[in-house]
């Protein structure tokens, strides 16, 4: 299994001033290890640079000629290229075309605090998830309890019924497999992995979004598990390499999940993780397992009190599971025999009652 890949900004700087180059060069590599800095002053270097940026400082030659090819159509892949683009130059030079000033010359902490911020909007923007006509349920227990996987399995079932859904485990060591008895090769981190190279293998190729897009969907199918109607990606098998998983790249796995053809999404929150925040948001529905008992009724009410804080847009059902798996006898706890069970019988009771309430309210 490979390792997961980081990525950092990239940032270039293009001037004619070679001496200001090299010191801010010299300056945001000390300032900002986390990112790239390329720089440049000679065009004709930029103009054969194959590397794709987050941000471009441009003097005031370097967005000349960028205009200039825009007469032979080169301008629209040279800007794509680019990223955004911000105009290099003193306090006294004149606009040009509609791009933004940076200055030079200038509080270097000021100057600093422009860059990141800019960078950082970028990042935002980048994050941003169109789930479209998906519907989203997140399952999460603040007490663990033992049988949610179970429960989220039969109502990713119950729902694949009169739809095509997807269900995705993300607890960091699932024990899916045994309870599904199906051992499978490659799983979620593998995934990612893949997926994050072929992020970085797309950056360094001019390809259009659509192409991006049939890439992605072409890969997540390579990793699409079935049971019993439903779609599933194998889940987590190692907890290690699973809490070095970035929130850049979990927001990217759920951007290609949503682009998918899937219309209900099932995912079972193990708990906090990075990014957990936006992806929480983007849930159409949010189920909190609990039990009876005061002490799993205040860690439930510890969870209500975030969720309020986050000003959470989904519905928001509380249920509380009355079974264990303590009674359970030795190699009992597979899905068959729990389907059979209470638990299918309460699962059944309350997506009937879900169903009516969501017919109604259609």
């Amino acid at each position: 299994m490979g390792g997961v890949l980081l990525r950092s900004k990239k940032i270039l700087i293009c001037d004619k001033d070679k001496a200001y180059v090299d010191a801010l060069t010299h300056f945001l590599i000390k300032s900002c290890p986390n990112y790239e800095i390329t720089s440049y002053t000679e065009e004709e270097l930029l103009w054969e640079e194959k590397e794709k940026f987050d941000l471009s400082l441009l003097g005031i030659e370097f967005l000349e000629t960028l205009s200039q090819k825009a007469e032979t159509q080169e301008e629209s892949s040279l800007k794509h290229q680019l990223g955004e683009i911000l105009y290099l130059c003193d306090a006294r030079a004149e606009d040009f075309e509609s791009y933004e000033k940076l200055y030079k010359f200038q509080a270097m902490d000021t100057f600093l605090g422009r860059l990141i911020k800019k960078a950082s909007k970028r990042e935002a923007s980048n994050d941003s998830i169109d789930t479209g006509n998906q519907h989203i349920t997140a399952v999460i227990s603040p007490i663990h309890h033992e049988l949610e996987l179970p429960f989220s399995l039969m109502v990713s079932q119950w729902l694949s019924e009169e739809r095509k859904v997807l269900f995705v485990d993300l607890e960091p060591m699932s024990i899916l497999p045994q309870l599904i008895q199906q051992e499978e090769t490659k799983d979620l981190l593998d995934f990612l992995y893949q997926l994050e190279s072929q992020k970085q293998e797309q950056l360094q190729k001019d390809i259009s979004s659509e192409q991006k897009k049939q890439m992605q969907q072409q890969l997540l199918s390579e990793y699409i598990f079935y049971y019993q109607g439903i779609s599933y990606l194998a889940p987590s098998q190692n907890a290690l390499d699973f809490s070095d998983v970035t929130k850049e790249q979990w927001l990217y796995l759920w951007k290609v999940i949503a682009q998918s053809s899937y219309e209900e999404i099932v995912v079972l929150y193990d708990g906090f993780m990075p990014g957990c925040e936006k992806l929480w948001m983007e849930s159409s529905e949010m189920i909190l397992l609990g039990r009876e008992g005061d002490y799993y009724q205040k860690s439930m009410y510890q969870y209500q009190k975030l969720l309020e804080h986050m000003k959470m847009q989904s519905q928001i059902n509380q249920i509380s599971l009355p079974m264990s798996a303590a009674a359970l006898m030795d190699g009992t706890y597979q899905m068959e025999e729990l389907y059979l069970g209470n638990l299918g019988r309460f699962v059944e009771d309350y997506m009937i009652r879900r169903q009516g309430v969501a017919r109604a309210g259609g």
